[in-house]
C-alpha cells in the first residue's frame, strides 16, 4: 500500500508543472498562405519627406498657415513624379514654368524656388520663368505670348499675377475675372489639362502727391479685392491656389509686414532681392507641404 501512495506521489509531482498552463500549440497544417507584405510605397508610408525649415526674417510675421488649396488634386500627378525622382525609381524631367509680371520678370522670386526645388531634387526638376513689366493676366492672352510660353514646354505652369491689376484705377471684378478665364482658356486649347498653380499678389502701396510736391503712399485697397477674384476664379474652376497676400497678412498686416522687414523697395510696390527670395521661399516650402501631404498618406 505503501509503495502504491509513493509511486502516485511521484507522479503527481511530474505532472504538476502542467496545471493550470495554456493548451500546448498545435502542429501547424498546411494552411492558405499569408499575403505578400506590402513595400512602404504600397502602403502610402514613403518615408521620403522633406525637411521644412522656415527661416523668416524677425519682423516677418506669418499670419497664414502657408498652404496650396488643391481640393480636386490638380497637383497629385506632378507630385507623384517628384516622388519617383526622389526615390531614383524614374529618369523623368519635370518642366515647371512660372509666368507673371515684373515680379517674376526679376528672376529673384522664381530662381529661389527653382535652387530649392533643384537641392532636393536635383536638375530633373527644370524651372523656368518668364515675366512682363506691368503685364496682367490679360497681356498674356496676346498670341505672341501664348506662343513663348508654348515654347517653353510647361508639364506645370504657375501664373503670378494681380499687382498690376490692383493699380488700375478703373479695376472691375467681372472683367478681372473674363480676363482670367480667357487666358485658362487659351492654355487649355494649347496643353489640355495642364496643371496650372494660381498666386495672389504680395501686396503694394498706392501714392499721390500732396500741395508741397510731398509724395504720400496708402496701402493698395485694391490688393484685397484683386485677390479674392483670383481666389474665386481657381476655387470656381478647380485649380490649385497658394494665397500670398493671406500668408503675409492680408488687408491688414502685408503692407506693414514688407516695409517693417525693410524688404520693399522706394517705389512701394517692388521688392529688394531678400523680399523676393522670401516669397519664393514661401513658395517652394508651400510646394513641399503639399508634397509631403502627398507622400506618407
Amino acid at each position: 500500500m505503501r509503495k502504491i501512495s509513493l509511486l502516485f506521489l511521484i507522479l503527481l509531482i511530474a505532472f504538476s508543472p502542467l496545471i493550470g498552463q495554456d493548451k500546448l500549440p498545435m502542429v501547424a497544417r498546411n494552411e492558405t498562405p499569408l499575403d505578400v507584405t506590402l513595400h512602404l510605397r504600397s502602403m502610402h508610408l514613403s518615408p521620403d519627406t522633406i525637411d521644412i525649415h522656415s527661416g523668416i526674417f524677425p519682423s516677418f510675421i506669418i499670419d497664414s498657415m502657408n498652404i496650396i488649396i488643391d481640393e480636386n488634386k490638380m497637383l497629385e500627378p506632378i507630385l507623384d513624379r517628384l516622388r519617383n525622382i526622389k526615390e531614383k525609381t524614374s529618369d523623368d524631367k519635370i518642366r515647371i514654368v512660372h509666368i507673371g509680371d515684373s515680379h517674376v520678370r526679376g528672376k529673384m522670386f522664381p530662381n529661389k524656388v527653382r535652387d530649392r526645388l533643384q537641392m532636393e531634387f536635383g536638375e530633373s526638376v527644370e524651372y523656368e520663368s518668364f515675366g512682363i513689366n506691368g503685364a496682367t493676366s490679360f497681356t498674356f492672352t496676346n498670341p505672341r505670348w501664348i506662343k513663348k510660353v508654348k515654347q517653353l514646354n510647361p508639364d506645370f505652369l504657375i501664373l503670378s499675377f494681380g499687382t498690376n491689376e490692383s493699380h488700375n484705377k478703373r479695376y472691375q471684378k467681372v472683367v478681372h475675372l473674363q480676363q482670367l478665364d480667357e487666358l485658362i482658356q487659351l492654355l487649355k486649347k494649347e496643353y489640355g489639362p495642364l496643371p496650372i498653380l494660381f498666386t495672389t499678389p504680395p501686396g503694394s502701396y498706392t501714392n499721390y502727391r500732396t500741395r508741397n510736391r510731398r509724395r504720400v503712399y496708402n496701402k493698395n485697397t485694391k490688393t484685397i479685392e484683386v485677390t479674392n477674384a483670383i481666389k474665386e476664379y481657381a476655387q470656381n474652376h478647380g485649380y490649385p491656389l497658394w494665397d500670398l497676400f493671406s500668408t503675409v497678412g492680408g488687408e491688414k498686416g502685408a503692407c506693414k509686414n514688407w516695409m517693417s522687414a525693410n524688404l520693399m523697395r522706394p517705389d512701394h510696390v517692388h521688392f529688394y532681392q531678400e523680399g523676393y527670395e522670401l516669397q519664393g521661399e514661401l513658395l517652394y516650402q508651400a510646394l513641399m507641404k503639399q508634397y509631403n501631404q502627398y507622400v506618407i498618406r
